[in-house]
This record gives C-alpha cells, sequence and structure tokens, in this order.
C-alpha cells in the first residue's frame, strides 16, 4: 500500500498550518505505518507516479476537505482506492459501483489494523483484489475526460453528468399549467 504527500507536520509552515487549521489527522496516523512490510508511505516524493502504479492498494486519506484527488490518483495508476474520507460523498455512483473497485475505511481506524487488514486480503484472498483491479481498470473510463479507451457515448463523464442530470431534473417539482382563464387575461391586458 501506498501514500505520499502533504501533512500537518510538514516542514513548510504554511503547509503544516492549513492541515493544523482542519484539524486533519488520518494523515499523521498513516504515517506511523512507514516502515512496515510492503508499504510506500511519507511525505512527497518524485516517482510517485511509479510508486502508486506498483502498489495493490492507494491510501486516499482526506486532505484539507473531505475531498481528496487521490481517488483519481489510484484509478489512473490500476491501485484498488483505500478511501479515509468519511464524509467524502463519491461521484458518478449511479453509473460506478464504488463497492466493486475501492475500499472504504473509518477514519477512525486508520493504524495497523488497515495496514492488516490490507495484507490479509493480499495474503488470504488474491483473488478478490485481482476483481477489485480488473474493476478498477473498467471503471476508470467515468473519470477520463480525454479518454479514448471506451466509446465515450457509452462511459465517459459526460454521459454520467448527463445522466445525473437527465435523473435530477425527472425528480424536479413541476409547476401545475396556468389556467386558460389567467392565460387569456394578460393577453387581453
Amino acid at each position: 500500500m501506498s501514500w505520499h504527500g502533504q501533512h500537518a507536520n510538514a516542514t513548510d509552515a504554511e503547509v503544516s498550518r492549513a492541515y493544523r487549521i482542519t484539524n486533519e489527522t488520518v494523515r499523521l496516523e498513516l504515517l506511523k505505518l512507514a516502515g512496515l512490510p510492503n508499504v510506500s508511505i511519507g511525505g512527497p516524493v518524485l516517482d510517485y507516479a511509479g510508486i502508486l502504479g506498483d502498489s495493490h492498494f492507494c491510501l486516499c486519506p482526506k486532505g484539507a476537505s473531505s475531498y481528496t484527488s487521490r481517488v483519481f490518483e489510484a484509478l489512473f495508476a490500476g491501485c484498488v482506492p483505500v478511501i479515509l474520507s468519511d464524509d467524502l460523498r463519491l461521484p458518478f455512483d449511479e453509473q460506478a459501483n464504488w463497492a466493486n473497485f475501492s475500499i472504504r475505511w473509518p477514519m477512525n481506524r486508520t493504524g495497523t489494523e488497515l495496514h492488516d487488514y490490507l495484507s490479509g486480503l493480499l495474503k488470504e484472498r488474491p483473488e478478490y483484489v485481482l476483481s477489485l483491479q480488473r474493476e478498477v481498470a473498467r471503471a476508470r473510463c467515468w473519470f477520463d475526460y480525454f479518454g479514448l479507451e471506451e466509446d465515450p457515448l457509452q462511459c465517459s463523464p459526460y454521459v454520467a453528468i448527463l445522466r445525473g442530470l437527465t435523473v435530477r431534473s425527472a425528480a424536479r417539482p413541476r409547476l401545475p399549467p396556468a389556467f386558460a382563464s389567467a392565460l387569456r387575461e394578460s393577453v387581453e391586458n
């Protein structure tokens, strides 16, 4: 598993302050896992994309808000996103079944329990991990604005947005049509 990024103990005072203001603690807990077997965790690194590509699981902690771009980095690296943000609402959940290609993990249990769980999946259920990775490859077209892997009329963020708007539009309350007498009066005046 891997994660590299900024955190509340960063050497840059501005970065540190930003994470401390939002009381972001998940990243600090992840730092405690550095040095465990099959773990690459720490501050920013030059070969970040290579590390993600070599990982089975990419940890996606919340940032200064519940949002994290780490989810999308994981998808494009072919890595199973492990979402560590309790309040994150995942996009396009009508089209993409997130349970088939990601793992949501409670923020307050980020520690050796997470490491043990993911290590256990690799040892005891490698076929499940492989199925998650296959689904990552299938689902990422929903998030690729420039993708050519799939037919963009079948699987693309544009289709997902249009489908979502269609559902919202259908659910929107409709005003009853105006009465004919009210229409006639406005035409006569």
